[in-house]
């Protein structure tokens, strides 16, 4: 059996690249450069869980470094959405940028957002929301780049970025696959019917 890699082991560009091709065909990435500064690069995967299962897996901070090996959590950080940001910038050396930033979660439009990058020249946001609609659910997993940097170097950062995107959702589909349903925790978006409710309150007034 394949153990999984550990942050410090992410490989070069190379890997990631075929890693996402050898995903199913309906997800590829598509890149719109506008002309601009702006970078944008947006995937789309069909969901075959639950979107209430996916959500409580993107939602869990814990869990960022199981389906996506360039996401790393910050320890010791008063944020608890602190994050760190890797992507191989030199395939041939091996050699890894490091981008710190922070992870927001929208519980209402379940959607979970991660800002990172330097203060001028390297500004970006990458989105993982769950669209449902009535025949199939989405994952829409969209990165916009804006700066200095991202105005010169635009595709060459579109290129180590997009084979990340590409195996991250790849590697979330598989962890959700395997993992079983996960509890709620505290904190987790859970809709709970009248009867439920009902039968939580019976069980307090015995407790109590």
């Amino acid at each position: 059996m394949k153990r999984e890699l550990r942050h410090w082991e992410v490989p070069t560009v190379p890997y990631f690249v075929q890693a996402g091709r050898r995903a199913r065909r309906d997800r590829q990435a598509t890149i719109l450069p506008n002309g601009s500064k702006d970078m944008q690069i947006h995937a789309r995967t069909p969901i075959n869980c639950s979107a209430l299962h996916l959500w409580i897996i993107l939602r869990r901070v814990e869990c960022f470094e199981r389906w996506n090996p360039y996401v790393t959590i910050r320890c010791g950080s008063p944020d608890p959405g602190a994050i760190r940001y890797y992507f191989t910038n030199n395939p041939r050396s091996g050699l890894r940028a490091m981008l710190t930033g922070v992870a927001t979660i929208d519980d209402p439009n379940m959607t979970l957002t991660l800002s990172f990058g330097t203060r001028k020249h390297f500004r970006f946001v990458e989105t993982l929301s769950i669209v449902r609609t009535p025949s199939q659910h989405w994952l829409h997993h969209d990165l916009t780049g804006q700066g200095l940097g991202v105005k010169l170097m635009g595709r060459i950062l579109t290129r180590r970025i997009e084979p990340l995107m590409l195996h991250a959702d790849a590697m979330l589909e598989g962890f959700v696959t395997l993992s079983d349903v996960l509890a709620p925790k505290q904190g987790d978006v859970v809709r709970v019917g009248k009867g439920s409710k009902r039968q939580q309150a019976e069980k307090s007034n015995e407790l109590n």
